[in-house]
């Protein structure tokens, strides 16, 4: 029998926490499931410990690429491999909650949805704990399966997903993951869906854990950030979008934002370098970053306020 979901993991020097990903989905309440690990040249044990937890559990199948070649290969090497009526994504270093699976996939068919996605509890490495949820942290507040479309996510800044989606609609708008981008690949997916009206139904509970990395968040960041922008103007070129003014409008907005936000970690930077002269000037010529700025502040009092 078919899986009913296959877990796609890239997986690169990730040998501290592989372990734990992969045990997050074959204890979870939905048995029925398939875990691709793709070991992207790792230099340390992460292709040794992945291919034992295959030999205990045939759920889980590894490959390995001889040399690294991104988490976008990796990734389209596991969705040619997915043998799961839905297909969903889990990075090495994060895991599910154990009801995710389920749950998402109870809620979609229910609904008769071809995607679905749910909010992501944030972890931070260095404390050891969870410090939020990424939406809820932002003040939003959604109903139970709202159905959205791509645009509507895109416009709510709802776009650090990892959804749930049927294999059948992937393999019949032909979808892959871009192999010249190192990040902001899995946007190229999601935001093609927008072209064909896919319509995301979204869970407010938080069921993802993504662990954030003290010593890397700045500088990946803002990389991050750089090859979605380059991403985005891609997708405008492309003859399915440029058509739908709708989403050109939308995608330019995003665009727009993002430069917003990348001009607001440069100011971040120089402030903790105590280059208070370049950030000054960032400030002065850059004044939409001014509520990202008063946000942090209001935010950092909030703490303050409450260890006392």
């Amino acid at each position: 029998m078919d899986p009913k979901v296959s877990v796609i993991m890239p997986a690169y020097n990730s040998e501290k926490y592989i372990s734990e990903a992969v045990a997050s989905v074959l204890q979870g309440t939905l048995h029925n499931v398939q875990v691709i690990v793709v070991d992207d040249a790792s230099t340390d044990a992460t292709f040794h410990i992945a291919s034992e937890l295959a030999v205990a559990d045939q759920r889980v199948e590894v490959y390995r690429h001889d040399k690294n070649r991104g988490p976008a290969v990796a990734r389209n090497l596991a969705l040619r491999h997915a043998k799961g009526e839905w297909v969903t994504f889990l990075d090495s270093d994060d895991w599910f909650a154990p009801e995710r699976l389920e749950r998402l996939v109870c809620a979609a068919e229910d609904r008769g949805v071809d995607a679905i996605c749910d909010d992501i509890w944030l972890f931070s490495e260095a404390d050891k704990r969870v410090i939020g949820s990424s939406y809820k942290n932002r003040g939003l507040c959604l109903e139970y399966y709202k159905l959205m479309s791509v645009a509507d996510l895109v416009k709510l800044r709802l776009i650090a997903i990892q959804p749930l989606i049927r294999r059948s609609l992937i393999e019949k708008y032909n979808l892959s993951f871009p192999e010249n981008y190192r990040y902001g690949e899995d946007y190229y997916l999601y935001f093609s869906l927008a072209a064909h009206d896919v319509l995301f139904c979204f869970d407010p509970i938080p069921m993802y854990f993504y662990r954030k990395h003290t010593n890397s968040i700045t500088y990946n960041y803002g990389d991050h950030i750089s090859e979605t922008i380059i991403m985005i103007k891609t997708l405008l070129d492309e003859p399915h979008i440029k058509s739908n003014y709708i989403l050109v409008d939308i995608f330019n907005w995003l665009i727009k934002e993002e430069h917003i936000l990348l001009s607001y970690i440069e100011f971040e930077k120089f402030v903790k370098n105590s280059n208070y002269a370049k950030s000054l000037y960032i400030l002065m010529n850059k004044p939409e970053i001014f509520p990202m700025l008063l946000k942090r502040i209001l935010s950092k009092l909030v703490v303050w306020f409450h260890k006392d």
